[in-house]
């Protein structure tokens, strides 16, 4: 199932995985390389109404433990559609007049 609603951009952070490398052994300067892992934990956030946040959290109930898409910029400059899941519960993290924000934690695989 997809998520429709694309969280905000700039409120997740994403610090994809880097290479590990350990020195080698040996007279000159030597590394081994390997990716660390294919996922990533993010934080996703949404300023919705209150239609959306019924929405978000239906979305939840339904999917909180199978797997879903949803559209992230994080290896590209562009919206591209990832597998996610989530890893801990939804979020309600502020009301606002009719400004709801909506917080969900998702590990998300990555493309590498």
């Amino acid at each position: 199932m997809k998520l429709a609603f694309t969280p905000q951009q700039p409120n997740y952070n994403a610090q994809l995985p880097g290479a590990r490398s350990a020195i080698l052994q040996g007279p000159s300067s030597r590394f081994a390389k390997d990716y660390e892992r294919k996922s990533i934990v993010i934080t996703l956030q949404w300023k919705t109404n209150g239609l959306g946040f019924q929405y978000l959290r239906s979305f939840y109930k339904l999917n909180r433990v199978s797997v879903f898409t949803v559209d992230l910029i994080l290896e590209t400059s562009t919206l591209t559609e990832y597998t996610a899941r989530f890893v801990s519960g939804f979020k309600l993290a502020s009301v606002t007049g009719d400004t709801w924000v909506v917080q969900m934690n998702v590990e998300v695989k990555l493309q590498l």
